[in-house]
Parts: structure tokens; C-alpha cells; sequence
């Protein structure tokens, strides 16, 4: 889920991958990365935080995460 990960580390994250922002989208309230993780689109969710700047195209990035919220599907 978009909203499961971030760009900061939060309490319980215990996974960080290294990436670059392919795309920023604001949807209002919502702002929507797509980043990308060893050659995967992934999609991140975070709140528009006026105070906060956004990451641009291109920008290097670490994207946090918990192993617990991970779930592994057979290929």
C-alpha cells in the first residue's frame, strides 16, 4: 500500500531501499511519488505538506519501510 511507506523513517521501520523519484503528482490533499526501486515502479502516498518541499524528478531518495507491513506474493 502507497501509504505504508516513506521517505523519512518512522517508528517500527526496519527496511530502507535506496531509489529515484520518476514522477511527482499532487492529488490534492495527496501527494503521489512514483519512485524507483532497482528497476520497479513503486508509489508512495504522502500528505502535501506546504512547509515541507516535495522531491523533483531525478532526485536520489531512501525509501523506508516494515517488514511486517510487506506482503510476498508467488510469482
Amino acid at each position: 500500500r502507497p501509504e505504508m511507506l516513506s521517505l523519512a523513517p518512522k517508528s517500527g521501520t526496519d527496511i530502507a531501499l535506496p531509489g529515484t523519484i520518476i514522477d511527482v503528482n499532487f492529488l490534492g490533499a495527496v501527494i503521489r511519488l512514483n519512485v524507483d526501486i532497482a528497476g520497479t515502479p513503486v508509489h508512495i502516498d504522502t500528505f502535501n505538506d506546504q512547509a515541507q518541499t516535495p522531491p523533483n524528478r531525478g532526485d536520489s531518495v531512501t525509501v523506508h519501510l516494515a517488514s511486517r507491513d510487506l506482503l510476498v506474493l508467488p510469482h
